[in-house]
């Protein structure tokens, strides 16, 4: 959550286990599940994306205790996301 709100993104997710689903609600985290769970080689798994805010970043660091940043940056930094280019100007 730390990096995600560091490089400005305003959600994460992707495929998971269900399983995780509670643990998102006891963080304090805003999960959006994005259709149907799927089971898999006897696994339940869903698609879900996870708001990314100052408010879940610090609901996370209140429960487990985190008083510092736990980002290590190495090396040239680039941004995740990159800025879209503006269209040059024709005149």
């Amino acid at each position: 959550m730390e990096y995600a709100v560091d490089e400005g993104l305003s959600a994460v997710g992707g495929i998971q286990e269900t399983y995780f689903m509670p643990h998102h609600g006891a963080l304090k985290w805003r999960a959006e599940p994005m259709g149907m769970a799927r089971e898999e080689n006897g696994e339940w798994y869903i698609v879900t994306y996870i708001e990314v805010n100052g408010a879940a970043l610090e609901s996370v660091r209140k429960i487990l205790r985190i008083t510092n940043s736990l980002l290590v940056r190495r090396g040239a930094q680039l941004p995740f996301l990159r800025q879209p280019e503006k269209p040059s100007e024709v005149a």
